[in-house]
């Protein structure tokens, strides 16, 4: 029915509303396919902040070990990233919800049976469909209030292309996720039927799985439910998903926490900032002002009365869950949402405030006096909006902020809030300037075989148009088929080609990340444990690294470590064999404090260097009860027990030394396994350089323990230990009795 139809304006809430037309449901799928294809066009497939990347962590690990934490990004934790909380066993847990993980879990399932799929790639691909989705429904929604198809196509257009919602389609936050979840639950009790309630309860309590905020919206669309059939059945069939929601949210946060209320976010994140400066922010900030990210919004002002009137469940349903999320983060102390571009935590209620203005959409498509201002607002503010949309989609909102960074370092995170009000340093001008200077933040720019992408973008895009420019009023599906075929091999090519671009195209250091990876894929195993020491190349790290291999990223730290790290690392020798990766050349001995208590807690066996990274292999076991013997080397340092054992292709090998007196010089332990010949050597200073000799005590008493390589075709039977020390700089060994080599007993390989 057309804006403007007398049969419309009158219509009451309390009338079924009517099935929409058979060409509805292709229309939405047109509009669906065709944003679906720009966002894939228009994709970074990288993650450009810290709260991405604890989503994306989460739902690895319920993927890969079913388990909650995000140890994987431990780090972030130490350096006051706030995206979780740490607890006194080293364990790092999310304080976002479970429901944006599990949204993107089948995802990262499947980029574990693509072998040439990159996890970060295939993540990045989740919010693309899902707006895309939320403007389709926007749509449909449209349509059963009675607005014209051609006007509520516009409208959804307006959502997908001239909103910050384009830009957070290319991202791995949680808004866009509950933004459909609402958009389909107000979609759904347009249906006014008890089973459409519990439809929508199911997607609202769904919202609240990702943002437990989400709560606040749910009691708002009882307008609707009022307004439909059986009201008792549907507010139960609507509250109850929703009410077990809380309760799964509670469950959980109990099973992390200990707490029921404790979600994980610290005492001073709380709703604690001056409604005035939130509101100001929120709607008019050069920074974050939503006017300036969305124009289309400003079209609710003149709509939300003609709605009400004409359809008042509809329009208070849409009124309230607009202002009540407004006043709520406006209160919340990060109103902001952090680093970003626009205000993304009202994302979720940018379709519902176009929900508000369809009256205005309608009157621009409907002609007459009043259509040619409608149409000159909607024009203005649509184009307007595409324009700044695609500054966020063309340039990394991370640029301007670190280099205003670089300009007042003192500040800090802090740096943000220069740009919220003043005008000079708005976002908006600062990417207008940086976009000349490039790189433009699309993965097909990026180079390597990331081309294809591009192609099958483009092709994707223009046989979109197509359809919605000749197939909108025909019967003709075979235009929507070939897109969603397209589209769908476009979504294949942007993960697949993402590695390519995570190999390829980040710094020597990732790069190197990145090989180390490749070859811990090929060689790591069930048990097995990963320890990142330092930070940097995350995204490298976490592309490829296998969803079942457990890694913990702290930062490096000298003796002692805090008791956090200590945690960890403890933690992280509960399996059999561990891994180690970190930067080449790192700082020795006391300076680094990880590897030197990992060589005290596990059995360092060998270790490969690519570039600036080193990739160590430690077995873990639980120290043995040492053989003791008696052995000086020559008058100041003594051998006072041993023990030797193989495990898996290595000999673990255990020395007690005694410092009879300070050495005044460093030596290097060389342990042998010979027979008639020398079949395997380890030449190294004691605890791997971590306690040289020319630092110990008189009297004092060092243990280290060492894995000793085997080769692959060592012969069963019985081999002898040695253990030869001479000065590190070269010379003469240190002589024992007999000679200059220590015979310390057999061992058995089988």
């Amino acid at each position: 029915m057309a804006e403007g139809d007398p049969a419309a304006a009158s219509r009451q809430d309390s009338s079924p509303t009517a099935p929409a037309p058979d060409g509805d449901g292709r229309r939405a799928l047109v509009l669906f396919l065709l944003l679906w294809a720009i966002y894939v066009f228009t994709a970074s497939a990288r993650f450009h902040s810290d709260d991405e990347m604890s989503v994306f962590a989460l739902a690895a690990s319920l993927v890969g070990r079913g388990d909650v934490t995000i140890d994987q990004i431990a780090w972030n934790q130490d350096l006051g990233g706030g995206v979780g909380r740490a607890l006194e066993d080293g364990r790092v847990y999310s304080k976002y919800g479970i429901g944006g993980a599990l949204a993107l879990a089948p995802l990262l399932a499947v980029s574990q049976l693509v072998p040439w799929a990159g996890a970060v790639g295939m993540a990045t691909v989740l919010n693309a469909p899902l707006t895309a989705a939320t403007a389709a429904l926007l749509y449909l929604v449209g349509r059963r209030l009675g607005t014209a198809p051609a006007a509520c196509a516009l409208a959804a257009l307006s959502f997908g292309l001239a909103t910050f919602a384009w830009v957070y389609a290319r991202y791995l936050f949680g808004e866009p996720i509950v933004a459909f979840l609402w958009m389909l639950a107000f979609w759904l009790l347009l249906g006014r039927s008890p089973t459409s309630a519990l439809g929508a309860g199911l997607a609202a309590g769904a919202a609240i799985l990702v943002r437990t905020a989400g709560a606040v919206g749910a009691p708002f669309f009882l307008p609707l439910i009022f307004a439909g059939r059986r009201r008792i059945v549907s507010i139960v069939g609507f509250a109850l998903p929703n009410a077990l929601a809380l309760v799964a949210v509670g469950l959980y946060n109990a099973a992390r926490f200990g707490n029921p209320l404790d979600s994980g976010y610290n005492p001073i994140e709380s709703f604690t900032a001056p409604l005035g400066e939130g509101l100001w922010g929120l709607l008019l900030s050069p920074g974050r002002g939503i006017v300036w990210y969305a124009p289309p919004v400003l079209l609710a002002l003149a709509g939300a009365p003609i709605l009400l009137r004409r359809r008042p469940a509809a329009g208070a349903t849409a009124l309230l869950l607009v202002l009540a999320n407004i006043l709520l983060y406006a209160k919340w102390h990060a109103w902001h949402g952090g680093w970003g571009w626009g205000p993304r935590l009202l994302l979720p209620i940018v379709p519902v405030i176009l929900v508000l203005a369809l009256p205005v959409f309608g009157r621009a498509v409907a002609g007459g006096a009043l259509g040619w201002g409608a149409r000159l607002a909607v024009g203005a503010l649509f184009f307007g909006g595409v324009a700044v949309s695609a500054l966020g989609v063309l340039v990394d909102f991370n640029r301007p902020l670190l280099a205003l960074l670089a300009a007042h370092p003192e500040m800090g995170a802090g740096v943000l809030f220069l740009t919220l009000n003043d005008w000079s340093l708005s976002p908006i001008p600062a990417h207008i300037a940086l976009l000349s200077a490039g790189p433009v933040d699309l993965v097909w720019m990026s180079g390597g075989l990331a081309w294809p992408l591009a192609v099958v973008g483009a092709l994707t895009v223009i046989t979109a148009l197509r359809s919605l420019a000749a197939g909108w009023n025909g019967a003709a599906g075979w235009p929507a088929l070939a897109l969603f075929s397209a589209i769908a091999t476009a979504a294949v090519a942007l993960a697949g080609t993402h590695a390519t671009y995570a190999v390829g195209h980040l710094s020597p250091a990732g790069r190197d990340v990145a090989a180390a990876v490749e070859r811990l894929r090929l060689v790591a195993r069930p048990g097995d444990r990963l320890v990142v020491v330092g930070v940097g190349e995350a995204e490298a790290l976490l592309n490829r690294l296998p969803l079942w291999l457990p890694a913990i990223q702290i930062l490096p730290e000298a003796e002692p470590l805090t008791p956090l790290a200590e945690a960890r690392l403890r933690g992280a020798t509960q399996g059999d064999r561990l891994w180690l990766l970190q930067r080449s050349p790192h700082p020795p001995g006391e300076d680094n404090g990880v590897e030197a208590r990992l060589d005290t807690l596990a059995y360092k066996r060998d270790t490969q260097t690519a570039g600036e990274v080193e990739l160590t292999r430690y077995h873990v076991a639980p120290p043995p009860e040492l053989t003791p013997v008696s052995i000086d080397f020559g008058d100041r340092i003594r051998l006072t027990g041993w023990a030797a054992r193989v495990v898996d292709d290595s000999l673990l090998v255990d020395l007690q030394w005694l410092a009879q007196r300070p050495p005044s010089a460093r030596f290097v332990v060389s342990v042998r396994l010979t027979d008639s010949e020398t079949r395997a050597q380890r030449d190294r200073e004691p605890t791997d350089g971590a306690r040289p000799t020319d630092g110990w005590r008189g009297g004092e008493s060092v243990r280290e323990q060492l894995a000793l390589p085997l080769p692959a075709n060592l012969p069963a039977g019985s081999y002898r230990v040695q253990v030869v020390v001479y000065p590190a700089g070269g010379g003469r060994p240190l002589p024992v009795t007999g000679g200059d080599v220590a015979t310390l007993g057999e061992v058995r390989l089988p």
